[in-house]
């Protein structure tokens, strides 16, 4: 019997934001570092979000949670492909 230890896998990131009293959320910075690895038009593609929204995101500035959630679920998207 083996025991294997499993540690964190290079593609897997956690995700987090903060979320303010309004509901609008702000990616935290490793969001920002992985977003940065990928054109606005690759963002667009792959979340249909509008330009001025990715752009919002990618200043800091709030969103709400489901359009963040559509980041989030874009960037591990990608993470899983690469």
């Amino acid at each position: 019997m083996n025991n294997i230890e499993q540690g964190p896998v290079d593609h897997e990131a956690e995700f987090k934001c903060r979320v303010y009293e309004n509901g609008r959320v702000m990616a935290d910075a490793e969001t920002f570092r992985q977003l940065a690895k990928y054109s606005e038009r690759q963002i667009r593609a792959g979340t249909g979000l509008r330009r001025d929204t990715i752009r919002l995101i990618r200043h800091g500035n709030g969103v709400k949670r489901a359009t963040y959630q559509r980041v989030i679920d874009f960037l591990r998207s990608c993470a899983v492909r690469s």
